[in-house]
């Protein structure tokens, strides 16, 4: 490789890693954490990339989704695994404010759908959804500063990433979710997922602004999946 080529490269990485606000985890990364019972975990396959679904998913083939038009949103949880205590580590202060966050932008993005709103109250036409945070991890926000900028150091955290999947020094989150039908109880959709932050230009310096952005991300990944799991149409990626 001459001089040219070798700098071609760098520079190829380096803008590649650099744009992307989020980025998915492969399925064989994502783990149940025993949120679910292990018969939902089990009904699970690797979801279609191409399609933003979640790394593991399951959906019922027998639901008309068409006749859905509430949601019934439960607050949003840590769950840490059987065994596990406290937080990991992080404070209950910063675990509130992520929780809150998470669970006050699906309630906006519900509420401001022309074609859901929120239920109070199980009904024939509802769905109820719940979310747990299995999976927090924060920025290292000096070293994703000096990433971001110099080349060289860019090119560090981009053979990391290939090595292990997940870009270096960023945020992760990982979450699960269960869509049952609120009067029968039966499971309509349930799966688990996980993101990484991405080295993003103009992140700011808040070591949780990648698990941020992923939680804005999984709120607008769940107003496409619904719209197209409803056959609407102009159903707008995020």
């Amino acid at each position: 490789m001459n001089r040219l080529t070798g700098i071609l490269v760098i520079v190829c990485l380096t803008i590649f890693c650099s744009c992307v606000a989020t980025k998915q985890a492969k399925s064989k990364k994502v783990k149940g954490s025993g949120f679910m019972s292990p018969e939902i975990y089990a009904m699970m396959e690797d979801g279609n990339r191409e399609e933003l679904e979640a790394a593991r998913r399951y959906v019922s083939k027998d639901i008309d989704w068409h006749k859905y038009n509430k949601i019934q949103l439960d607050p949003v949880v840590l769950f840490t695994g059987p065994g596990d205590e406290g937080t990991g580590g992080i404070s209950q202060e910063d675990t509130q404010k992520i929780l809150d966050y998470f669970f006050n932008k699906l309630h906006k993005s519900i509420e401001d759908s022309p074609n859901l709103e929120i239920a109070h109250a199980p009904g024939p036409d509802t769905l109820r959804m719940q979310f747990a945070v299995v999976d927090l991890g924060k920025s290292h926000v000096t070293m994703g500063a000096i990433s971001t900028y110099i080349p060289q150091i860019g090119l560090i955290t981009s053979v990391a990433t290939m090595a292990s999947d997940k870009p270096a020094f960023v945020g992760e989150m990982g979450i699960e979710f269960k869509i049952t039908d609120s009067s029968t109880g039966k499971i309509v959709a349930a799966g688990m997922d996980k993101r990484y932050g991405g080295k993003k230009l103009g992140k700011g310096t808040d070591s949780w602004k990648d698990v941020f952005n992923i939680i804005d991300y999984y709120v607008e990944l769940l107003g496409f999946r619904v719209c197209r799991m409803q056959e609407r149409e102009n159903c707008e990626r995020p």
